[in-house]
């Protein structure tokens, strides 16, 4: 589609804005992944698919942004008639390029998303729902590729305007446009909001916890937001045969809705962290994060962990000297603390025996859970100085 200048406009340049956007939303979400992927190697050691696929997309929007560079080099943001006419034709090529990459990295974003609500999805009813979008939302990705790769009998066509051959007409291809950008907002507000919000409000979780998962989910609401502005912004594109200045929006904007959906897809994989530090800030929290041992609640079916493998809880023991408080999954986890007893009398104490039993039974009836009985019984041995009769045996039942 290269055309000889039609109008003689003023020489403006917005790739340096064109750079400066998406190289800062790419390095955001850079850094969004990286810290996802740290808790979920190091701090909770539970990679699954939802990693995968946001890695994927992640690699798709660094490959992009790679891609945006020398487009902006060979004219992206000026207008036609201060492009050269050999750069010219590679500037679009670059960009025609950079379409089917971001297409699919917006699908990888919202798959990664449907297999992280799969964690936490409590009825098979919801799984079907999720599962049915995700098989939806990636046949449908496939269907705009083949389209965009077969709209023109020669692709040259798009970069070299002495090629000759038969594209679709503008309209059919704005129409895929507005139809892919409506599919991708309503997939941004299901998995933000109609979804997350009575799935999760039937799981059994403080309401706190459910509350911040939710507006966590709901960040992918930013996305959306920015899929409305590059709406706004199809009607004008190649109008006047300024494709490299018209494309200027378009770019920032694609990139921005794919970059702020892997941001929002991070964020809720960090809560695990965000405990941690908070905890150490104000004191409620260990030093070590490393050896913990949790015990929490499996993953729901479709993700390749099982749900009902209650003997894991038996054998994943917690070490001695860590507090008790939620797991990082966001459920109650109860660890063994060591219990140290202090005698009345003024001699010391020889030694200490401490024996505990415990039982971890399930719950029986309409009441989900675990009952944790734990008993600990403590004798003293005493030298003939001091006389102190055994500790009454001491029984705590958790909820776990």
């Amino acid at each position: 589609m290269a055309t000889t200048p039609v109008a003689n406009y003023p020489n403006e340049d917005q790739g340096p804005t064109i750079l400066a956007s998406t190289l800062t939303v790419t390095v955001l979400a850079l850094i969004s992944l990286a810290i996802r992927l740290f808790v979920r190697v190091r701090l909770i050691r539970n990679v699954g698919w939802d990693d995968y696929m946001m890695i994927v997309a992640m690699a798709l929007c660094v490959t992009g942004q790679v891609l945006i560079i020398p487009e902006v080099k060979y004219g992206a943001g000026r207008h036609i008639n201060h492009i050269p006419v050999e750069d010219f034709g590679k500037g679009l090529k670059y960009n025609f390029i950079t379409q089917p990459i971001y297409l699919w990295a917006i699908c990888m974003v919202k798959v990664s998303i449907g297999f992280f609500l799969l964690r936490v999805a409590a009825t098979a009813f919801f799984r079907r729902v999720i599962i049915s979008i995700m098989v939806f939302m990636t046949i449908y990705t496939l269907v705009c590729f083949f389209t965009i790769m077969f709209e023109c009998t020669n692709l040259a066509v798009l970069w070299d305007s002495t090629v000759k051959a038969t594209c679709f007409t503008p309209q059919t291809l704005r129409a895929l446009s507005y139809t892919n950008v409506a599919l991708n907002i309503t997939t941004d507000i299901l998995f933000s909001l109609i979804i997350p919000i009575p799935m999760l409000w039937n799981v059994q979780m403080n309401i706190r916890t459910k509350s911040s998962v939710i507006g966590v989910l709901a960040l992918g609401v930013f996305a959306t937001a920015a899929a409305l502005v590059k709406t706004s912004f199809l009607p004008s594109y190649g109008k006047h045969g300024d494709w490299l200045w018209d494309s200027r929006n378009l770019t920032i904007w694609n990139v921005i809705e794919s970059n702020i959906g892997i941001v929002a897809g991070n964020l809720p994989c960090m809560k695990p962290l965000f405990r941690r530090v908070l905890g150490s800030i104000y004191g409620g929290g260990s030093g070590n994060v490393s050896n913990n041992k949790y015990y929490g609640r499996g993953y729901a079916p479709g993700t390749g962990h099982s749900v009902n493998n209650y003997n894991s809880l038996g054998s994943r023991k917690t070490e001695e000297g860590y507090g008790a408080g939620p797991d990082l999954n966001g459920d109650e986890a109860h660890m063994m603390t060591r219990i140290t007893v202090r005698a009345k009398s003024s001699a010391s104490v020889d030694s200490v025996s401490k024996m505990s039993d415990e039982s971890i039974t399930r719950l029986e009836g309409s009441k989900m859970g675990i009952t944790k009985t734990t008993t600990t019984k403590v004798a003293f041995a005493h030298t003939t100085d001091a006389k102190e009769e055994m500790t009454p045996e001491r029984m705590a039942k958790h909820i776990v």
